[in-house]
């Protein structure tokens, strides 16, 4: 029922994305039932478990392996290509060391501390959540029915770049939707992106690298757009 209700909404990949985690846990949990031996049940779920994990060995196997050789075992690395890879890697050192660490640092040295940030970044973990409340903006998070934005007088969007989100892909996710979330969620991120387009042409521009743009809401903006 889990897997029909995650495929109406993602389609039948999304289906499976969110129900494996279930059978990994159960297969993990399986052996432990059974030596508490609680039969039928115990043997049941060995079975299942041996079943589980006999299914999952050749992709764990290969996943060691990519980890050992590309020092990440991501599920998809198999179906990219070399240039592809090239590009994962240049943008991994970006984040975990580089340019794109530093601008980050820069914009939050310009925020003074305890004011609140609304961000859309592709790696929002870099910003120092201790020094300033962050309110993370993502499309998965968008879809929350009942998710509300506090009052924000700061602004951090990353607007271009290499894992950047833009319209063009938004639009395409809605035409090319296998289930109802899907569309959903990319409707969602579409109109953020609208949002905070329309919010750098009102608001005070702090500063901006050609990628991110950190902006300084006015008094009547922050009244008018909590969320």
């Amino acid at each position: 029922m889990m897997t029909l209700a995650f495929r109406a909404q993602f389609g039948s990949e999304g289906g499976l994305r969110f129900v494996l985690p279930l059978l990994i846990g159960g297969a993990a949990a399986a052996p432990a039932l059974y030596a508490l031996g609680a039969p039928p049940r115990g043997r049941a779920a060995l079975a299942l478990a041996l079943a589980v994990a006999a299914w999952a060995a050749p992709e764990a196997a290969g996943r060691a392996g990519r980890l050992a050789r590309d020092g990440s075992m991501l599920a998809y690395l198999p179906s990219k290509s070399p240039e592809t890879l090239g590009r994962f890697r240049a943008f991994d050192r970006s984040v975990l060391g580089g340019e794109l660490r530093e601008s980050v640092a820069t914009a939050q040295r310009l925020v003074p501390p305890g004011e609140t940030i609304l961000v859309w970044h592709s790696a929002p973990f870099l910003l120092d959540f201790a020094r300033n409340p962050i309110v993370d903006l993502n499309p998965s998070g968008l879809m929350g029915l009942r998710a509300k934005v506090p009052a924000y007088s700061y602004v951090l969007w990353q607007y271009r770049g290499y894992a950047t989100r833009q319209p063009a892909y938004f639009d395409a996710e809605i035409k090319n939707s296998k289930g109802w979330g899907q569309t959903y969620e990319a409707a969602r991120g579409r109109d953020c992106y609208r949002f905070l387009n329309d919010l750098a042409g009102r608001a005070e521009i702090l500063s901006n690298d050609g990628q991110t743009v950190l902006l300084r809401l006015p008094p009547h903006l922050i009244s008018s757009h909590p969320g």
